[in-house]
């Protein structure tokens, strides 16, 4: 079953077009025909220049599809296979196999029938021509010279000839009539199938508009009526209040109505861009709590959360659109639950091997309502709701779970959903989140630079200039750091040695040091058995700013890279960086 996968994935595969895949049949059944002729010329005796003319053109067919298939040059192959073994293979054959009175006759009109197939245009009638006049005067000679062509001694050969010939047409025109009669019931399927598709989304499509012509009407309703009312209490405050803030709700649900339109508009045309920005994941995650606290108090719901699993913390991507992403999925739980129903929203960081990178699985689970299996199947097509607004009393535009599906996947992700009726639904997204290394976050300028804190926190400071390692530890402890010296790289090694594990959060090492510089002083460091004291956090400070010297700095293991003169903003925010959110060296 394996090899029939591979051998119709080899030659039939739906990359290559038509013509390349009918270059395939033609090729394989030559391939058969010839084998047979080959066979049977060895048992009847036939001359040994017509055996070696009919191994060679089995061993051109298998280069045929040598440079078909494998370099891609399916055109080329025609125009060479056809030339060639028409004008040269084929002659030779038709002298040495017995001429007119043998199957070379059809043997040739196989050729010409190859050519007419495989070609198209001024090309296919050119080179149909040459073929034509090459065979025409061998055949026209042949006549006219018979002592020339080699005839078999018993007329029984020839007739077997003949019939092989004939068994190798009758196969070829029935693997290409097959052939072309599956590519046709193929093709009607799939003109079926999306026919089918076109009146799904159509039907969706209207029944979307039916929806949203409901769904927008009623804020509306709201909009003008509760503002006619407020006209009327001007002089109540607290009527007023109440209408305005009816008001205000109705505007935001409108808000969110259009917004998904246009969101999945942006989507179907590819307009939709990402940012990539450096933040804290398992911050993002818990600040859904309070985003979502107001409706989650009004259903009195329970969102429970759970990132323990998570390792490591600063990530890059689009922080928008993963808010985006999780705020419609959390939101979707508390919408189809029942009040005092329980929300669970968790982060899984998967094991990957890929460098600077994470997967990390997020699932948001509920008790609530659930899907049909039938709904489940077409969940993430767009304009699809189990329920319209008027029967579930929940309005929505059925495309909030399309957008998901479409951003997660742009972000190279994957969505799945389990879901039972009357007990809940679950979905998982998994997604490859980008570690960047300290570097990165130096250069990002939207790096969170603010409430700086580092109470407690120790650097180990590696400088072998006084001047330079006075200034920098002036500028750490006022930034609240403690702050331990040493004037080189050999110092510092035995330091972070002769410590516990964790006892330094970050060392900031000078790289051009006289016994043992920055770079070598951070293999060692990186070297170490302890895996705590190995992953601690190093920053380069130097006055080399060249390209070449950072990516050295990199190499070799260090997190972040700073220019003397310090700049005060620059420092702090990656110490923030490091400190406060957890990056350590992989």
């Amino acid at each position: 079953m394996n090899f029939l996968k591979v051998f119709r994935d080899y030659f039939f595969d739906e990359k290559y077009d038509l013509q390349h895949r009918l270059l395939n049949v033609l090729i394989l059944v030559g391939m058969v025909g010839g084998l047979i002729s080959f066979v049977t010329s060895i048992i009847l005796g036939f001359s040994l220049a017509s055996i070696i003319f009919t191994f060679l053109i089995l061993f051109l067919c298998t280069l045929g599809l040598i440079l078909a298939n494998t370099f891609k040059h399916a055109q080329l192959t025609v125009v060479i296979l056809s030339l060639f073994v028409n004008n040269v293979i084929m002659p030779l054959l038709y002298i040495t196999s017995g001429g007119l009175k043998s199957g070379m006759p059809l043997w040739i009109t196989f050729g010409l029938v190859f050519t007419l197939l495989l070609l198209e245009g001024a090309k296919c009638w050119i080179i149909f021509s040459i073929n034509c006049i090459g065979e025409l005067i061998v055949v026209v000679y042949a006549i006219r010279h018979p002592e020339i062509v080699w005839q078999p001694t018993n007329e029984i050969y020839m007739y077997i000839d003949i019939l092989v010939a004939i068994l190798t047409l009758v196969l070829t025109f029935g693997a290409l009539f097959k052939y072309h009669s599956y590519t046709y019931r193929k093709q009607q399927k799939e003109l079926i199938d999306a026919m089918i598709e076109t009146q799904r989304a159509t039907k969706a499509k209207s029944d979307f508009l039916s929806n949203m012509s409901h769904d927008i009407r009623t804020p509306m309703n709201a909009i003008i009526g509760f503002t006619e009312i407020a006209k009327k209490n001007l002089d109540d405050r607290k009527k007023l209040f109440d209408c305005i803030s009816k008001i205000t709700l109705s505007s935001e649900h409108l808000l969110n109505l259009i917004n998904d339109v246009l969101d999945m508009t942006k989507i179907e045309s590819g307009k939709v861009t990402f940012e990539e920005e450096t933040f804290n994941l398992r911050t993002i995650i818990n600040d859904i709590q309070d985003m979502m606290m107001q409706t989650l108090l009004e259903k009195k719901m329970h969102l429970h959360i759970d990132t323990s699993q998570l390792i490591d913390e600063t990530v890059s991507c689009d922080r928008l659109r993963l808010n985006q992403v999780l705020i419609n999925l959390v939101g979707n739980a508390i919408k189809y639950s029942n009040p005092e129903g329980n929300i669970w929203l968790s982060a899984i960081q998967l094991p990957d091997d890929t460098e600077n990178e994470i997967l990390v699985e997020i699932h948001v689970k509920d008790d609530g309502l659930g899907m049909s299996k039938e709904f489940v199947e077409k969940v993430f097509q767009p304009f699809e709701r189990e329920y319209n607004s008027t029967k579930s009393g929940i309005s929505g535009t059925g495309l909030g779970l399309s957008i998901t599906k479409s951003i997660v996947e742009m972000m190279h992700g994957t969505i799945t959903v389990t879901s039972e009726l009357g007990k809940g639904s679950e979905f998982i997204i998994t997604i490859p989140f980008e570690v960047p290394t300290l570097l990165e976050i130096e250069e990002d300028e939207d790096a969170v630079i603010k409430n700086f804190d580092f109470t407690g926190k120790r650097v180990l400071l590696v400088e072998d200039n006084a001047f330079n390692r006075e200034i920098a530890v002036e500028l750490l402890t006022d930034a609240g750091l403690e702050v331990d010296e040493a004037n080189d790289g050999s110092i510092a090694v035995e330091i972070l040695k002769n410590n516990p594990a964790g006892y330094y959060d970050v060392v900031i090492m000078d790289l051009q040091m006289p016994i043992m510089d920055g770079y070598e002083a951070t293999r060692v460091i990186r070297s170490f058995e302890d895996i705590r004291i190995a992953t601690v956090p190093i920053v380069a400070m130097t006055a080399n700013a060249f390209s070449e010297d950072k990516k050295k700095a990199l190499d070799c293991g260090m997190n972040a890279y700073l220019t003397k003169p310090i700049n005060v903003k620059d420092l702090l925010k990656i110490m923030n960086v490091i400190l406060q959110e957890g990056m350590r060296h992989h």
